[in-house]
């Protein structure tokens, strides 16, 4: 008794010692895994490698795509075989649940909910036993039809509108709940197939009730799909289209909720926790509205309706994480990217901020309005080619969110980066990982108290001129604000107190300063605007205007003279128009700072 009492206290204290930081969660894939998971000191030993490299909290995938589940169940068939390996016979959930206690982590049961069915290798339930559920698409140029008889499609989902599909779901989750000690239940594509689904004729029916009146034509009342004339195909909505994605939200908040009533009937501690991807703007297409009930929708998306708002589920989870799948982690990333991107059930390219680690953090945060903690994921296949990318990807959702989710472990193992997550994951050292250092000195000498910045953070020299300024890789430049007495390096007039960062380079960025021989308490400072130069003989006519420059610096030999240039100083030709314009400039002798909007 003593030792168990011993245990449950260590047990007690890692919990509560993980509650303290962030969470940072490991999914374990069903079907990549399936055969490194299938003994039990394969188990154990990965599951030490995630601590060790300081995950706190698994997803345990025990119902994949197909459908099926890795344990005996009453409901659903169980998987014992993938790609020609069988499983050999052991409790294999418990010996994950034991393996992850005993570290005191946090285990999640990873459930895919509506997909019943994989194409590639024709296996589910979906093809067979529960074929009458399946979803009935609306597919362009084709009509209606049912998922398994649509070509290319590899995964099979069924109609989460029928209440016989969301009892046996349910049904599967209350046995995973009374049967095993997880600490929660992670809910995974709980949503529609796609833009296109479902059309059957219940959904008919159900959405008749929603809204109180009979439909004329179906789907065409809904939406149609209509030939453009660069040869491609447009969504055009019809008169119920608003409605009819209100009532497809409609549908999926309220089996979450009977999710929830259901987990905690059967133990109130388990958690609800829910993954969906972080691309909100598009998410509708999939039925699903993942936001706060705080946040309405309508505001900001013509396709939502006043009543949208009302199928936010996120009030309803526990935890919560998200895919924030991109390679571009921050905006600057984005933006200096195409912007265009197409998510795993986008139907069209979109373009958006949220589109990389950074904004779909901050943008998640936003919708969520505190009702729950978000995990930032990210899809560790995304960087592949570039360790350090990874590593940033994971520093940015830990520091912009409320914790990190990695997919999968398959790509830690193969990538041998198990070093590169423990490094990426230490909260100690986020700052040392992306640290800026350098010098600001005169003529060898270190300046104390300089202050240098990113723009976003500050921090200021020590006595030898030495600065460290933590940088995570979203932001361009570092600065200096030139200290009283001293001028910077100029480069054609143009005073270098910056300079561009390339961590893939260098973290090392020295500033070099020089006596200022004149007084510079007194100032004259010069303001231009508007040269707008589009021909080059345009810079015949400005030439006099700087000859004026000259003649009015040359009365104040006494004073430093600045110039500023706020804007269109020519056309769209910056390679052709910039050095001509610097020419005529430099013969101010004056220190200039252009800017061209």
């Amino acid at each position: 008794m003593k030792r168990l009492s011993i245990i449950s206290l260590l047990l007690w204290i890692g919990m509560v010692a993980f509650a303290t930081g962030k969470s940072k969660v490991m999914w374990l894939d069903c079907s990549a895994n399936f055969q490194r998971f299938s003994y039990p000191d394969s188990i154990r030993y990965y599951v030490d490698k995630c601590h060790e490299a300081g995950i706190t909290h698994l997803v345990l995938d025990i119902k994949d795509n197909t459908g099926e589940v890795l344990y005996p169940s009453k409901y659903a068939a169980q998987k014992k075989n993938w790609k020609n390996f069988d499983r050999p016979d052991f409790d294999f959930i418990n010996t994950f649940i034991k393996a992850a206690h005993a570290h005191g982590m946090v285990i999640f049961a990873g459930m895919n909910i509506f997909a019943d069915g994989q194409n590639i290798v024709k296996r589910g339930a979906v093809f067979d036993k529960h074929k009458k559920w399946q979803a009935i698409n609306y597919v362009p140029r084709k009509g209606l039809l049912p998922v398994t008889e649509i070509e290319g499609k590899p995964t099979m989902f069924l109609n989460p509108a029928l209440k016989e599909v969301q009892k046996y779901e349910i049904d599967i989750i209350k046995e995973v709940v009374r049967n095993y000690a997880f600490d929660g239940i992670m809910l995974d594509r709980a949503r529609y197939d796609c833009i296109d689904s479902d059309f059957s004729p219940e959904s008919r029916k159900m959405f008749e009730k929603f809204i109180g009146k009979k439909i004329d034509r179906f789907p065409e009342d809904i939406l149609e799909w209509r030939p453009n004339a660069e040869g491609g195909i447009d969504r055009v909505g019809g008169p119920y289209y608003h409605q009819w994605l209100t009532w497809r939200a409609s549908v999926i908040y309220n089996f979450i909720k009977d999710v929830r009533t259901s987990i905690k009937k059967v133990n109130p501690d388990c958690m609800l926790a829910a993954y969906t991807g972080a691309w909100y703007p598009t998410y509708f297409e999939v039925g699903v509205n993942w936001a706060s009930q705080k946040y309405d929708v309508s505001k900001d998306f013509s396709w939502a309706t006043p009543d949208y708002k009302n199928y936010g589920f996120a009030e309803l989870l526990d935890f919560y994480t998200n895919g924030n799948y991109y390679w571009n982690v921050t905006l600057d990333d984005y933006y200096r990217s195409s912007g265009k991107h197409k998510n795993e059930t986008d139907s069209e390219f979109s373009t958006g901020e949220y589109l990389c680690v950074e904004g779909g953090c901050k943008y998640s945060k936003y919708l969520l309005k505190d009702a729950v903690p978000v995990c930032g994921g990210l899809y560790v296949e995304d960087y592949k080619r570039d360790v350090n990318q990874f590593q940033k990807a994971v520093r940015m959702n830990l520091k912009e969110s409320d914790g990190v989710m990695i997919f999968d472990i398959v790509h830690i193992i193969r990538n041998g980066w198990w070093d590169e997550l423990k490094e990426a994951l230490d909260e100690t050292k986020l700052d040392e990982a992306g640290m800026i250092k350098g010098t600001v000195t005169c003529d060898g000498k270190g300046i104390a108290n300089v202050v240098v910045t990113d723009g976003l953070r500050c921090v200021t020299t020590d006595k030898n001129g030495i600065y460290h300024l933590p940088n995570l890789g979203n932001t361009r430049f570092v600065y200096i604000t030139t200290p009283a007495g001293y001028l910077t390096d100029c480069e054609q007039t143009i005073p270098r107190f910056y300079q561009e960062i390339d961590l893939s380079k260098t973290n090392e960025y020295n500033f070099r300063l020089k006596k200022n021989p004149k007084d510079d308490s007194k100032h004259l400072f010069v303001l231009e605007a508007d040269v707008q130069a589009g021909l080059k003989e345009h810079w015949d006519l400005y030439a006099p205007i700087v000859d004026d420059y000259k003649q009015l610096i040359d009365q104040h030999t006494d004073r430093d003279v600045f110039g500023l240039n706020c804007g269109d100083i020519f056309w769209d030709t910056p390679a052709t128009f910039f050095p001509p314009y610097i020419d005529k400039a430099k013969k101010t002798g004056y220190t200039h700072i252009p800017r061209n909007r």
